[in-house]
């Protein structure tokens, strides 16, 4: 019977560090989208450092937010201080407080939707 216990307690284990790396993966490739949307829409349509007239790229990260939970409004505030914020010259303190203005777009239909 302890083996038994012990064999499953090795395969949940297994379960939640696979689930871990996917969730890590899929963070990832998701920052990695969002940062290129987010440059992308600073360079065709900018008024201001990190400032973009039409920003697209929230459309997008609201998706994933909805499709991937928290990891996706992760994704979204890594991917304006990379995208909008790094590559735009936006200095590292004002890109710290400004990128939380995705994370709050992307928030708040999350919570909206989850309730």
């Amino acid at each position: 019977m302890s083996q038994i216990r012990v064999v499953r307690m090795n395969n949940e284990d297994n379960q939640k560090q696979k689930s871990v790396y996917t969730y890590l993966i899929i963070l990832i490739v998701i920052t990695i989208i969002n940062s290129l949307l987010s440059r992308f829409a600073i360079i065709s349509w900018q008024i201001a450092p990190g400032v973009a007239g039409l920003y697209f790229a929230v459309s997008i990260m609201i998706a994933f937010a909805l499709w991937f939970g928290i990891w996706g409004a992760i994704a979204a505030y890594i991917g304006c201080f990379i995208g909008a914020g790094m590559t735009a010259g936006l200095q590292p303190d004002v890109n710290l407080y400004w990128s939380l203005a995705d994370l709050w777009q992307v928030l708040i239909p999350l919570i909206a939707f989850r309730h």
